[in-house]
């Protein structure tokens, strides 16, 4: 063993230091921006949806009455494109400026491109 002797206060001071707490709080804010990123993407592709279903016990003789409201429709899922594959568009658009009385600036453009959708 050696003799040197343990400085506690040299260790407390450690824990107080605004950089080791940055480097910390930096480090778990990644951590949770790609955990966040990857379930989501999980949820979006793999997670199966939940479906409601409703059991309605009825006796003999008597009466029942069932409503639905809107919201318990079922939703019909949309088809979607692979995400590989990009939805072209093509879009016009106009602008007028004025910074004051004699300065001003109109115009038309456009764009065209592609989008990928997750």
């Amino acid at each position: 063993m050696s003799d040197e002797k343990v400085d506690v206060k040299k260790f407390a001071k450690g824990f107080v230091k605004p950089v080791e707490w940055w480097k910390a709080a930096s480090m778990a804010i990644k951590i949770f921006i790609v955990l966040f990123i990857t379930f989501t993407i999980y949820r979006a592709y793999f997670m199966k949806t939940q479906t409601q279903t409703q059991a309605l016990n009825v006796w003999p003789l008597s009466f029942s009455t069932v409503s639905f409201s809107p919201q318990q429709e079922q939703k019909q899922e949309i088809k979607k494109r692979a995400w590989w594959l990009p939805t072209f568009f093509a879009e016009g658009y106009g602008y007028s400026e004025s910074s004051g009385i004699g300065n001003s600036r109109t115009g038309i453009g456009g764009r065209i491109g592609g989008r990928f959708e997750f």
